[in-house]
């Protein structure tokens, strides 16, 4: 996979395959949305990281770290945010 062959066409095919607008495919691969717009417009190419999160998606995989980075920073009102914060799933103080 090398990142020099890549167009802005291909990443906006990749998108459009796994049926994802820009916004879903930046969250998808943790990047923000602008990204995704820079990458389709040809002003940026992914980096070879990225093309492997990318083929993770089309394969249905959680890219590496994904997992990893949801448990450091948890999505704010989930049980691990609640951990975080000293409360049980219920609300109440640990």
């Amino acid at each position: 996979m090398d990142n020099k062959h890549i167009s802005g066409r291909k990443v906006w095919l990749w998108r459009k395959r796994n049926n994802l607008s820009q916004k879903a495919a930046a969250n998808e691969l943790g990047v923000h949305d602008r990204t995704i717009r820079n990458w389709e417009s040809g002003k940026h190419i992914p980096s070879r990281g990225m093309l492997l999160a990318m083929r993770a998606v089309d394969h249905k995989l959680t890219p590496l770290g994904h997992d990893l980075l949801d448990h450091a920073y948890p999505r704010p009102g989930s049980s691990d945010d609640n951990w975080r914060k000293g409360r049980t799933e219920s609300g109440s103080e640990i």
